[in-house]
C-alpha cells in the first residue's frame, strides 16, 4: 500500500511522500451525495507527509488548499453539507481516534 500511495501522490499531486502509516484500517461507507452519487467502498484512511509544493495534475485535482487540521474538524463541524458524506464520516472517526498529532478536532 505504501508503495500505491506514493505513486498515486506523484501521478496526482505531483510530491513524494514519506512516513505513510494507516489511520482507519477498517474504515468503509455507503453514502450517497448530493449529487446523486452512491459510495459503497471499503477504503482505509492513511496519513503521508511530504515537505514539497504540490503540483497537482489538472486531470485528477481541480482544487487544493492547506487546511489547518483543526481548522478543517470545525468546518466539518458547522457546514457538513459542504463536504463529501464519507469526508464528513473519516473526520469524526478520526477526532474519536485522537491520532498522535490529533489530526483533526472539531471544537
Amino acid at each position: 500500500m505504501a508503495d500505491a500511495i506514493a505513486r498515486h501522490a506523484r501521478t496526482e499531486l505531483g510530491v513524494d511522500v514519506d512516513g505513510v502509516e494507516v489511520l482507519l484500517p477498517d474504515f468503509r461507507y455507503r453514502a450517497t451525495d448530493a449529487g446523486g452519487v452512491v459510495e459503497n467502498e471499503v477504503c482505509p484512511v492513511w496519513l503521508a507527509t511530504t515537505d514539497q509544493e504540490l503540483a497537482p495534475n489538472p486531470d485528477e485535482v481541480a482544487e487544493v488548499r492547506w487546511v489547518d487540521t483543526v481548522d478543517l474538524g470545525r468546518a466539518v463541524a458547522a457546514t457538513p453539507w459542504a463536504f463529501s458524506p464519507w469526508m464528513v464520516e473519516q473526520v469524526r472517526r478520526l477526532a474519536e481516534i485522537g491520532t498522535p498529532e490529533q489530526l483533526v478536532r472539531a471544537s
